[in-house]
């Protein structure tokens, strides 16, 4: 017992001392980081790491954040099949419209495959091209939007050609967090529940 609570303490400083060397050698200039975590996930194809970092600012404008997100690992789910960690979808704590500046590396396509706003954000790199180094990832959100570790469903996949597959939740394998997503007011969201509630009373009669 005392050899397994060593391994995740250590695992645990690793990923803190991770994230923090990430957000001092990503942050953009000018912004202060406001939040970060980071979610790994071990499975028999490999690794794969998520670091996510909030900004008090995007691109020098202070009356957006910037949500920030760095795809790093050796995953392979099948090899001479597949290519690699291809696939990022971040999905939302709820409804949010006002998304923009989103950003990826050269060949990503954005918002594609079922994460589209308001629901999340979608980053694919079809094709034969593979990914197992590190890729960044953002976009912006109004000021004072919210954000959660809460699991939303979030994940990550690979493509078979132009084909999504073999996905794998990102839900960090020790801590059971999911990586920092932006989530409405209360006030959104009380109005989605009262809408949903209304629809269904709609679809009884």
């Amino acid at each position: 017992m005392r050899t397994r609570n060593h391994s995740i303490d250590v695992r645990s400083l690793c990923a803190l001392a991770l994230a923090a060397a990430l957000s001092w050698a990503a942050a953009p200039a000018g912004a202060a980081q406001i939040a970060g975590n980071v979610v790994t996930i071990d499975t028999g194809a490999g690794s794969i790491s998520l670091a996510s970092r909030v900004f008090d600012e995007a691109g020098g404008d202070p009356s957006r954040w910037l949500f920030e997100y760095e795809l790093t690992g050796t995953w392979d789910p099948e090899p001479g099949v597949t290519n690699g960690i291809s696939s990022l979808k971040i999905l939302f704590g709820g409804l949010l419209s006002d998304v923009a500046d989103q950003t990826g590396p050269a060949g990503w396509v954005l918002d594609s495959l079922i994460a589209v706003p308001p629901f999340g954000v979608g980053f694919d790199l079809p094709g034969p091209a593979g990914q197992n180094g590190a890729a960044v990832f953002s976009f912006s959100v109004p000021a004072g939007t919210g954000w959660t570790s809460v699991d939303f469903g979030s994940f990550a996949g690979s493509h078979d050609g132009t084909t999504l597959v073999d996905l794998v939740p990102l839900v960090d394998g020790v801590g059971g967090f999911g990586p920092l997503v932006p989530t409405p007011e209360p006030g959104t969201l009380l109005l989605l529940a009262s809408g949903i509630a209304a629809l269904t009373r709609l679809r009884r009669r």
